[in-house]
Parts: C-alpha cells; sequence; structure tokens
C-alpha cells in the first residue's frame, strides 16, 4: 500500500504494543478511520510477552489483570479467553493482608476510607486545575513523602507490593501522581478482595486476537515522520505512506530517531527517567508450591540494590502438572547489571531461601516505567503533556501519558479516541 498525496486522511499509529492496538480498536468501534498500525518488532504486543515452555504460555511481561482492567476483561470475555484467578500473596513468608493489616495506628478500614477521599480529591484537581501551585507541588512530592506527610502506615505495605514489587519504582523516588494513578480504588479492591488474574492463554494471544481485525504492518519500522499542515508523510523500509493524523505511542526518545520534535515534544521527552526492570522465567527445585507469590521486602526498601529479587510468582496455568511445578518467574530492578550478573544474584537469592536455583529459561529485560522528575512536574510538565494531543497532527499514548500498566493505558485511550475521530472526519 502506498497513500503518498497532497492531503492526507486517516490516522498511522506507530507501535503495535497496548496503547496502540487498544487505540486502533477502540476508533473501529467508533467507526472511525481509516487506521494503520506500523510495528518495528516481528511480532506484536510490546511488554505484552508470552513464550511457550513445556506447553504452558508464560508471561515475561504484561501479567495480571484487575477490577481496573474493565475494558480488557470484556473484551477477554468476547474472544473465550478465560483466566485464573491468583491466590495466595505472601510477604517476608506472611499472608499479604496480614502483612498489610500489621503495625501501628488506625485500621486499614479507617486508612482506606482517608486515602480514597485524597485519592478522590488529587484527582480530580489535576484534571481541572492542573496548573495549581498546591496541586503541582503534591504531584511532584514522591509517593512515600505522601503516605508519610498524611501518615499512611497500612498504605504505604500496600504500595510496597503494588508499586516497587511490580517494577514502577522505589517509594521514594516515585511521583505522588504516578502512583495514585496506578493505585485506585480498583486496584486496592482488586488486591484485597482476590481479584487478581492472568489470562491462561498469555496477553500477547489476547493482542494477536486483538489484531486480527486491524490493519497491522509487521516488521515494518518508521523511519520517517513528516508533519506538514495538509498530513503527515510517513516512510518505512517498503513505501511512504500518506495519512491526516498520526498516533505516536513509541517512547519519545525513540520518536525522536525519526521525527523532529517541537519544543514542547522535547520537554516531555527531558522530563522523564527510564527504569529497568528484568523479568526471568526459571526452574527452582524445592520452593514454594502452597501460595502463589512471595515479595522480600529487603528488596523493596529504599536504596536496595539494583539486582535483588523482588518478587517471584509461580506459574498458575499449570493444573496438575507436576512437571511444570518447578517454574517460577521473577522480577529485579536491573540497574547497570548485565543479564547474566543479574541471573547469578537472582540465583544467590533463591538459594539463601532454602530452594534450589536450577537453570535460567528464558529471561527479558526492560526498558520500564518512565518516571516523571519531580522538577519537571513543576516546571509545567503536565500542562505540556496535555498540550502536545493534536499539536502538528499529532497525538500520544502509551506508558508516558498514563502509566506502564494496560489498565491505565486503555482507559486514558477511551479520553484520547473521543478527541482522535473527530479530527479524522474534518
Amino acid at each position: 500500500m502506498n497513500q503518498m498525496r497532497a492531503g492526507g486522511r486517516g490516522l498511522a499509529i506507530v507501535g503495535a504494543g497496548p496503547a496502540g492496538l487498544s487505540a486502533a480498536r477502540l476508533l473501529r468501534q467508533r467507526g472511525a478511520g481509516p487506521v494503520t498500525v506500523f510495528e518495528a518488532q516481528s511480532r506484536i504486543g510490546g511488554k505484552s510477552l508470552s513464550i511457550s515452555h513445556q506447553g504452558i504460555m508464560h508471561d515475561l511481561g504484561t501479567c495480571f489483570s484487575s477490577l481496573a482492567h474493565r475494558t480488557t476483561n470484556r473484551w477477554m470475555r468476547e474472544m473465550g479467553i478465560s483466566q485464573v484467578t491468583l491466590g495466595k500473596q505472601m510477604v517476608d513468608g506472611r499472608p499479604f493482608m496480614e502483612f498489610v493489616r500489621s503495625g501501628p495506628g488506625p485500621s486499614l478500614a479507617i486508612e482506606g476510607a482517608r486515602y480514597l477521599a485524597l485519592w478522590q480529591s488529587h484527582m480530580a484537581a489535576v484534571a481541572a486545575r492542573r496548573d495549581d501551585p498546591d496541586v503541582i507541588a503534591t504531584s511532584a512530592m514522591s509517593i512515600g513523602e505522601w503516605l508519610d506527610k498524611n501518615r499512611f502506615v497500612r498504605v504505604k505495605r500496600f504500595m510496597l507490593r503494588a508499586i516497587t514489587t511490580m517494577g514502577y519504582g522505589f517509594l521514594d523516588e516515585v511521583t505522588a501522581l504516578q502512583a495514585m494513578r496506578w493505585c485506585t480504588p480498583a486496584l486496592i479492591a482488586s488486591g484485597m478482595f482476590s481479584q487478581l488474574k492472568m489470562p491462561v492463554e498469555g496477553w500477547q494471544t489476547f493482542w494477536e486476537r486483538l489484531a486480527l481485525e486491524l490493519d497491522v504492518h509487521v516488521g515494518e519500522p518508521v523511519e520517517g515522520v513528516e508533519r506538514d499542515s495538509g498530513g503527515v508523510t510517513l516512510t518505512t523500509r517498503t513505501g511512504v505512506y500518506r495519512f491526516g493524523q498520526v498516533l505516536i505511542t513509541v517512547p519519545l526518545d525513540e520518536a525522536a530517531r525519526f521525527m523532529a520534535l517541537t519544543e514542547r515534544e522535547r520537554f516531555v521527552r527531558d522530563s522523564i527517567l527510564w527504569g529497568g526492570y528484568t523479568t526471568t522465567l526459571c526452574s527452582v527445585d524445592k520452593w514454594f508450591r502452597d501460595y502463589d507469590t512471595e515479595s522480600y521486602t529487603a528488596a523493596l526498601a529504599a536504596g536496595a540494590q539494583a539486582g535483588r529479587m523482588l518478587g517471584v510468582r509461580r506459574i498458575l496455568n499449570a493444573g496438575d502438572r507436576e512437571d511444570a511445578h518447578h517454574l517460577y518467574i521473577a522480577g529485579q530492578y536491573s540497574g547497570a547489571n548485565p543479564d547474566s550478573v543479574l541471573a547469578e544474584k537472582l540465583a544467590q537469592d533463591v538459594n539463601a531461601l532454602g530452594a534450589k536455583f536450577e537453570s535460567v529459561v528464558a529471561q527479558r529485560t526492560w526498558k520500564y516505567f518512565p518516571r516523571y522528575r519531580s522538577e519537571a512536574i513543576r516546571a509545567g510538565l503536565l500542562r505540556e503533556m496535555a498540550s502536545v494531543q493534536g499539536e502538528a497532527r499529532t497525538w500520544y499514548s502509551g506508558a508516558t501519558f498514563s502509566h506502564e500498566a494496560v489498565s491505565n493505558i486503555v482507559a486514558f485511550n477511551h479520553g484520547l479516541v473521543r478527541r482522535i475521530a473527530p479530527a479524522l472526519a474534518a
């Protein structure tokens, strides 16, 4: 297909990860388009990476769904994709909720109600008054500082599991705004009432089925994007295309390789600090089978050394297969460590718990969780991130503009496509 002409129409989406594919699906459901998705890799799904081992799908990227995943949960039901519920969770050998409830101060119910009120107030203020100095100050502080300021003991313990174990950073580094985007009432309810699930066939299988009804060009990296008053010219190795609008879902520092950024776009790019998160599917003998996950607070504390095992989950969809019960997936902050060193550190942590680390089956290090610089928020990041939407016929989605979690990305896209659809019809 070659669409080179003076005036472009339709939308090009750069990136066939959760952001690009869900946006394409939502636009299709609205009857907006045409929409074409370009993916540089030979597979789709982005950080939703599922691999098959011993006849079982293992998710090395996106893993859980929660009550907050309303749209993707519905899509899975429509596709006939079943999910298995995450069972007992542990922290340092204690049940997760026992760990959360422990310590001095008001009960979890009282803390939870107070957190809900403060969460609702701040998120509403961000939506209505993003330039308000008080809103900016709260958004820019670390979530650890915010929790201590508001005397949250149990909510802080919950966030160690919900944020740090999941690869979203230490509590003294993550901004309060980004932590609150993830720790919604629906997410907290999911953790408290055992409503975390995983698709049996893997997240990548889900995205592959969703993409069957979309126009997706796999293995076709974008080499150039030029924007002008009449449209967007997009160049790949196979041709030159002309569109009316473009949606960028890859990180801005990567988009800068094929597109000249505006001043606003450069500011947003430079306001982000990317982390590294490594997931490892490993074979371990003599380890736990009577619960599903465990987190380790020594690795979750502020200042903990990169490479420590943050948490681990056993394979939930193995059923009664005895040959699969020795498989686990562990998470680590990568730091500057090469994969081989991370594997050594993981083996040391596993063996120190009395288990026997046998081998690495698969390992993946991710460019992960774009953390906002606090000084950038104070300098107007939220305003600039809103201002770049639609500027120069360009829209943005993905982890930078919402959160790393699929639930946040899809929720963000619901609002975004309501703005893109009229632009496509103009």
